[in-house]
């Protein structure tokens, strides 16, 4: 039998989530039919693709003076910022039936018809786009032979959008200094939906009346045994910073070429 769920995580960690995504990636059994919507909000944060490398894409002092965590997810593609501000929607279900497309459909057609002046898009790079042009969601996925998942967040009203362009190394001429094969962030303009995180969820749990609502500690060990052992993986400077692919630095001192192999 077909089986949906929404579960509303009352955690606000950003490893903790990410440690949860895995243990339900790893874990649970999808059917072609079923699927898992998880929706979460994490304390600032900046996370990265797990194919990057971190010096090349933050300004890590600067995150850590504004107390900004800095994690690497499992899945790819580039960094992106998460505050409490910012409502991240997680789509788990069978390999056969991932659709990136008729996720975000879901998430911008229920928004644009329960939200008033809202002309919310989903462009060619799977985007979603506001009125004015603006991003306002990244998408993310990893797929194996029977589970897939896909991640997106949605930048609601009152996130910290000033944060972004100081914190990511946007057009930051020490990126010239690094050589590597890590996947680079692709930079766009960044806006917000103008709503309220609350207002977004609750849209998104009124969407979901016909299927199983249920808030979810993300840290429970009981029910999600091992999570504390993939939570204190992911929370390690080894996975963080030492996946990195390797890399060099090039910089020139008096004259001389200095290549620095990492």
């Amino acid at each position: 039998a077909q089986q949906r769920f929404l579960w509303i995580s009352t955690g606000d960690n950003i490893y903790s989530h990410l440690a949860l995504e895995s243990w339900i990636f790893t874990n649970r059994n999808f059917d072609r039919n079923d699927k898992l919507i998880l929706l979460w909000r994490s304390q600032p944060a900046v996370v990265i693709g797990r194919h990057q490398n971190p010096w090349k894409e933050i300004h890590i002092n600067i995150a850590k003076s504004h107390k900004v965590n800095i994690a690497r997810r499992n899945s790819g593609g580039g960094a992106v910022y998460h505050d409490l501000c910012n409502l991240c929607v997680t789509f788990f279900q069978h390999r056969d039936s991932y659709n990136r497309k008729e996720n975000l459909n879901f998430i911008v057609s229920n928004l644009n018809k329960n939200l008033s002046n809202l002309n919310l898009s989903i462009n060619d790079r799977d985007d979603i786009i506001n009125s004015d042009g603006f991003k306002v969601s990244g998408s993310a996925a990893k797929l194996a032979r029977l589970n897939a998942y896909h991640h997106c967040t949605l930048l609601c009203r009152d996130s910290n959008l000033s944060l972004i362009p100081r914190i990511l190394r946007h057009n930051d001429n020490n990126i010239k200094l690094f050589k590597c094969r890590a996947t680079e962030s692709l930079h766009h303009k960044v806006g917000f939906i103008p709503y309220s995180v609350n207002d977004i969820m609750d849209v998104l749990k009124e969407c979901s009346r016909t299927v199983q609502i249920e808030y979810i500690d993300p840290d429970d060990e009981e029910r999600f045994p091992g999570i504390h052992d993939i939570l204190r993986n992911l929370k390690s400077w080894n996975w963080i910073f030492g996946k990195s692919p390797n890399f060099e630095i090039n910089f020139r001192v008096c004259d001389f070429d200095i290549i620095i192999f990492i």
